[in-house]
């Protein structure tokens, strides 16, 4: 029997938080939910940490990668690998504060227009002790008027909100994660165009800040933190060029004809497109280096013909 939340349980090489992690979810005072691990390929312990607790509790599943997908891939096949009503991503390092399930649903149960429940955070170390508190300047997001979601969403917040509890129906309906450097705020700002999303002040969520963290891990590397971010996110971006910029334009100005029936909700939708995204000198600059990337490429490909033919045209001929 289907349950009424399924839990999404990305993970690679988590052993050293995911019990922590599984013992917060488990712990809640709502029960009617299942757990679908997707270990993308982990080389530590993860594997027999999870195997242990589906042996334990009959609502864990787990399903183990044969390679690394990325992480971003592997964020969507937990979507994909699940069907219930509602549906929620759980970072292996993260945990829940008593009662986080039962609001959540609680509150989308209430309001059949709100297809996202989130909460501020606790951001605790490496061994759970909490180090301050974080909650998103999110004004307007549980607004009747699609304009002032999208504006709530365009504007800069931390993504926590991505580690609430999703309505299936309305994250269904968009294109989910991205592998593509700020992916995460591109899709949450597609939800809120979906319907209306309920914050909560009260920190129900925390989120632990470690050496190990993806977030900290990005400056201790040689290669770009764009690239980093895109080959984390898709292991098939490591050997390629990815124009978020150029995904980004099109996804935040496709995504307002797709989920905005209404012309006037429409046209206000456009406005924060241009006042907060687009027009802003970083972001132009931004968006024109992978246009220059785009069109380097293909001046490439070009002198290469061009090079081939007047080869071809002067090669000489051969005497016998």
């Amino acid at each position: 029997m289907t349950k009424q939340l399924a839990i999404g349980f990305p993970v690679y090489n988590g052993a050293k938080y995911i019990a922590r992690a599984l013992d917060s979810i488990l712990s809640q005072d709502f029960d009617d939910f299942d757990i679908i691990i997707c270990d993308n390929a982990s080389t530590d312990d993860t594997q027999e940490i999870c195997l242990t607790y589906a042996e334990r509790d009959s609502r864990i599943r787990y399903v183990r990668n044969p390679e690394n997908l990325g992480a971003g891939r592997n964020y969507d096949k937990c979507f994909h690998e699940t069907d219930s009503k509602y549906f929620k991503w759980q970072a292996h390092d993260d945990e829940l504060e008593p009662g986080f399930l039962s609001r959540a649903i609680a509150a989308l149960e209430a309001d059949d227009g709100a297809v996202l429940w989130a909460s501020a955070i606790t951001v605790i170390d490496s061994e759970g002790n909490a180090i301050r508190q974080v909650s998103d300047p999110l004004e307007g997001v549980d607004s009747d008027t699609p304009a002032h979601r999208y504006r709530a969403m365009l504007r800069p917040h931390s993504c926590t909100t991505f580690f609430g509890v999703f309505r299936r129906s309305a994250l269904g309906r968009t294109q989910l994660h991205g592998m593509f450097y700020g992916s995460d705020k591109v899709m949450l700002t597609e939800v809120a165009l979906t319907g209306k999303v309920i914050y909560d002040p009260q920190p129900f969520f925390r989120n632990r800040d470690h050496d190990d963290a993806y977030s900290n891990r990005l400056e201790d590397k040689k290669m770009g933190k764009r690239d980093q971010a895109l080959a984390w996110l898709d292991t098939r971006n490591s050997d390629k060029r990815v124009y978020s910029y150029g995904i980004m334009l099109k996804r935040y100005s496709g995504m307002i004809g797709k989920h905005v029936p209404k012309f006037s909700d429409r046209i206000g939708c456009y406005y924060y497109f241009l006042r907060l995204w687009l027009l802003r000198p970083r972001l132009i600059m931004q968006l024109g280096a992978d246009f220059v990337w785009w069109l380097a490429p293909a001046a490439l490909e070009s002198m290469r013909n061009f090079e081939k033919k007047y080869i071809k045209f002067r090669k000489p001929k051969k005497h016998f």
